[in-house]
């Protein structure tokens, strides 16, 4: 059996990995039950609510909705520059999904790959930003993970 890089190193710094770099920004890769059919997705975690232990996400695809409003809440990400990215895309500010932190965390403990890097502190402003104005994310969600008071 072929194992991945990240089971190489010792579960204590894989929980390590994931400790530090679970945080708002961070570009992760994993297998998605909410698209249709499930695949693996790029996201972004955009907030993490430890106490209900939550995380927020948002997704990056390589094209645009053709709704004018959805086009708004889309953060432009081109490829140069962005580690993290193989393709020209975009971030979906227009929906959040909700997953269980655990989940994540256990997925990276797994598997280190998952975690593609960190977006820039502008890129993640300007994500944040499309989030909390997104007319399309209810505000309880917003409220609920800090992103509007």
């Amino acid at each position: 059996m072929t194992s991945t890089l990240g089971e190489r190193f010792p579960e204590e710094y894989r929980k390590n990995f994931s400790r530090k770099r679970l945080i708002p920004g961070a570009v992760l890769r994993f297998h998605s039950l909410h698209t249709t059919p499930p695949k693996i997705k790029r996201c972004v975690v955009i907030a993490i609510k430890d106490e209900s232990v939550s995380i927020a996400l948002s997704y990056i695809n390589t094209n645009k909705p053709s709704n004018p409003y959805l086009q708004l809440c889309q953060l432009p990400l081109l490829c140069k520059g962005r580690g993290y990215l193989d393709h020209d895309s975009f971030l979906d500010c227009a929906q959040l999904y909700e997953e269980n932190l655990e989940k994540i965390r256990q997925t990276m403990i797994e598997d280190v790959g998952v975690y593609l890097g960190q977006m820039s502190k502008e890129d993640f402003r300007k994500a944040k930003n499309l989030v909390a104005s997104a007319k399309t994310i209810p505000k309880k969600i917003k409220k609920k993970y800090g992103l509007i008071d």
